[in-house]
């Protein structure tokens, strides 16, 4: 009908997407036999040609790299290939370094569009850290002036929240390990690290990742960061009681937080209101997982405490535990048998 916005069906659009895929093979394989097989009408070194050559750059090495960065696009995790890339890139730093440089911010940005479609390919994240030790040869002061521009690149990954971008790249190892990598080669920052961590967990505490970086930067042992954290991770908790990387982090502190008369305050709030979630967790959802979470944080707070009786208060709690976790019945009976 007029006016009516036509709507593809699951058939049309799975023949849409095949022929793409068709098409893209089809590319894919005439770059392919082009930079593998030799042509005496060709100038562009073949892939043989460029590991036997021991020339400086030439020319032709810019159509072997344009022509390669189409295979790179279709085949991200295909080590070989960026290994070759790397070959024509070390020879060409020889060459003119203004030249030399604009190609290597080129091959930066070709490995970014590699990475928004393929997060989390390790083949495109190490030819990456290739690309920018290069630079830093080929001009320091440039190279260290790019290392600060990716440590915000790596922080809008860790960020990102769409599948458009990165899919929810805050559990993305591949970029937290790049962003540790690059920062050893730049001044310590231990407050802008801190800082990033709590963007993403405030964002989503869920975010393991974030949890685990946290508990590496901070010094417990500094004043006031221990009630931070604690007043942190206790609003987690309550948040959503069913994950599991605020109740880790929460027995993180617990049992490696220095003895104060404030923290055994802490403790003892945490105690009460932990209770009490148990109870409600109890008579509302009865979730096995949060019920494990929350007894094993009292069992840390117990032991930090050894209150009157907190032995047999442990070996109670643990009793239960077996009944409502017979899964983990071996565990339980082995934190027991220490008592």
């Amino acid at each position: 009908m007029h006016g009516r916005v036509k709507v593809k069906t699951s058939a049309q659009k799975a023949a849409e997407k095949e022929a793409e895929r068709a098409r893209k093979l089809a590319e894919f394989q005439k770059i392919k036999k082009k930079l593998y097989e030799p042509s005496e009408n060709s100038t562009i070194p073949t892939f043989k040609q460029l590991l036997e050559s021991t020339d400086s750059f030439i020319p032709p090495m810019s159509e072997y790299l344009s022509q390669s960065s189409t295979l790179a696009y279709y085949m991200k995790d295909w080590p070989i290939l960026w290994q070759l890339r790397l070959t024509a890139l070390q020879r060409m730093t020889s060459s003119n370094q203004e030249k030399t440089l604009e190609t290597l911010e080129n091959e930066l940005e070709l490995t970014f569009n590699c990475l928004v479609e393929s997060p989390k390919s390790y083949s495109t994240w190490a030819h990456r850290r290739n690309i920018l030790k290069l630079i830093r040869k080929c001009d320091e002061e440039k190279g260290l002036e790019i290392l600060k521009t990716e440590i915000g690149l790596t922080e809008k990954m860790l960020m990102s929240r769409t599948e458009d971008q990165v899919e929810n790249q805050g559990r993305n190892f591949h970029c937290w390990d790049h962003r540790r990598l690059v920062l050893k080669a730049l001044p310590e920052d231990v407050k802008t690290e801190i800082q990033l961590t709590t963007k993403l967990i405030q964002t989503s505490f869920s975010n393991f990742s974030a949890w685990h970086y946290r508990s590496k930067l901070l010094n417990l042992e500094e004043e006031g960061v221990v009630e931070n954290e604690m007043d942190l991770v206790l609003n987690a908790v309550f948040t959503d009681p069913s994950d599991a990387s605020s109740w880790i982090y929460h027995r993180h502190l617990i049992s490696n937080a220095p003895c104060s008369q404030d923290f055994t305050r802490i403790l003892q709030d945490h105690q009460e209101s932990l209770k009490e979630l148990l109870v409600l967790e109890k008579e509302e959802d009865n979730n096995v997982s949060t019920l494990r979470s929350i007894s094993l944080s009292l069992l840390e707070i117990n032991s930090r405490l050894k209150t009157d009786n907190w032995e047999e208060k442990s070996k109670f709690m643990l009793n239960e535990l077996i009944d409502i976790d017979p899964i983990r019945r071996g565990y339980y009976l082995s934190r027991i048998s220490k008592f």
